[in-house]
């Protein structure tokens, strides 16, 4: 019975380490991508400026 119980538990706890794990991702991946437009937006306008 101990057995069968611990299963869903592991199941559950990795499933939200994934969902963390994925959100964090998405969450880096839309800092980077900020962090890039804006360096191309300032890059560009200095161009501009020369």
């Amino acid at each position: 019975m101990a057995g069968s119980d611990g299963g869903p538990r592991i199941g559950f706890a990795l499933a939200l380490a994934l969902a963390g794990a994925l959100l964090m991702a998405s969450w880096l991946a839309t800092l980077l991508a900020f962090c890039f437009g804006l360096l191309i937006n300032t890059f560009l306008r200095w161009m501009d400026w020369l």
